[in-house]
């Protein structure tokens, strides 16, 4: 694999990874919200190591199909 092509995959792959931050924004939440969220288990799942901690795009995708709900009684059985 040449130099220009794994620069590329290396940079699609850090977008794909969102911080505390930018996952809270994508999701249309507070950063505060996935902190707590993080310590009662609740939430997207996420990657930690050491003090760092990601999301991938693709798994608050998921968390978001997840919730897709057709009436608001559907929320009241979860």
């Amino acid at each position: 694999m040449s130099l220009a092509a794994r620069n590329y995959q290396t940079d699609l792959t850090k977008k794909d990874r969102l911080n505390n931050e930018e996952a809270a924004k994508y999701l249309g939440l507070k950063a505060a919200t996935l902190n707590k969220w993080r310590v009662y288990g609740e939430g997207p799942p996420f990657i930690k190591v050491g003090r760092l901690v990601r999301y991938r795009r693709s798994d608050l995708d998921a968390y978001l199909s997840g919730r897709l709900v057709q009436s608001t009684s559907e929320m009241s059985a979860r």
